[in-house]
């Protein structure tokens, strides 16, 4: 996978064993950066290109722009939007009998309701699991102890969800400490997940890490 922007002449290459760290010196030219690749998540122009060796990917499948760090979750539209397309594969395929009994025993249920009351009701009685299932509000754990524990659930489950992520954190280091820092890389590493950091300053250098440092007369080192 490599990310590309039509204003830079060196590419972001990802690949095992290394994770990219992009320094821009310029806080307004990270601000540009980032908000442009904001701007092409929602589906707008921008100058930013990711391709995959084989074909261009859209940046809004496949793009996952990490700026809060106090209110990462995985129970955005999309990410409870598969959740639930799984699980209603499941209750439609392998589960089908143990669906259709549950449908006529809510079915059963509702008809107990209306007979006990003197108001003339109706239902609709071809209801879908995929209804039941929002309306039960199905969704991703959510309960852990810190920053890298959410962090790192946050990713596992995308990946496994969505396939061929990238995921790119904003002023990351500002939020975890060394120790932190290293755990977080041996968890992707393992994980074999892609992952561009955009920091503002070099901080400690790490020998697994690879460095493009865009200064502030917007030159490539």
């Amino acid at each position: 996978m490599k990310l590309l922007h039509e204003d830079l002449k060196q590419e972001i290459v990802f690949k095992e064993g290394h994770i990219n760290v992009w320094v821009i010196e310029s806080k307004a030219l990270l601000n540009r950066f980032v908000r442009e690749l904001m701007s092409q998540f929602d589906e707008h122009e921008g100058g930013f290109v990711l391709y995959d060796g084989r074909e261009l990917l859209r940046i809004k499948d496949t793009v996952n722009i990490i700026t809060d760090y106090f209110s990462i979750s995985p129970n955005n539209k999309k990410m409870k939007g598969k959740i639930i397309k799984i699980l209603e594969e499941i209750a439609e395929g392998e589960m089908l009998c143990a669906t259709q009994e549950l449908k006529s025993r809510i079915q059963q249920y509702l008809e107990f309701l209306i007979e006990r009351t003197d108001l003339n009701l109706e239902y609709d009685n071809a209801f879908s699991v995929n209804g039941l299932l929002k309306l039960l509000d199905v969704r991703a754990e959510e309960n852990y102890g810190n920053l890298l524990e959410n962090i790192c659930a946050y990713l596992k489950l995308t990946v496994s969800l969505l396939p061929d992520q990238l995921f790119v954190f904003v002023n990351l280091k500002q939020y975890l400490d060394a120790s932190d820092i290293d755990a977080l890389y041996k968890f992707v590493e393992y994980e074999k997940i892609n992952v561009l950091l955009i920091e503002n300053i070099i901080t400690e250098r790490r020998d697994n890490e690879k460095y493009l440092i865009l200064d502030r007369d917007f030159c490539v080192i």
